[in-house]
């Protein structure tokens, strides 16, 4: 895939993603403190899997390390 391919899906899938997450902000505004920990870990769960497991190996392979 080149650039502009890859910067056109990282902006419709951030924008996307953002507008999914304050649609589910405004319906659980009440939300509990349990709940909100739930969707942060999930959250931080996730974009630790794609860093560990998608970027690191690509950068190590453009670097020639791998």
């Amino acid at each position: 895939m080149n650039i502009l391919q890859n910067t056109l899906l990282g902006l419709f899938f951030g924008t996307f993603g953002t507008t999914i997450g304050g649609i589910i902000g405004i319906k659980f505004n009440n939300a509990s403190n349990k709940l909100l920990s739930f969707i942060l870990s999930f959250a931080s769960g996730l974009m630790m899997a794609i860093v560990c497991f998608d970027l690191i190996p690509e950068a190590l392979r453009n670097i020639g390390l791998q």
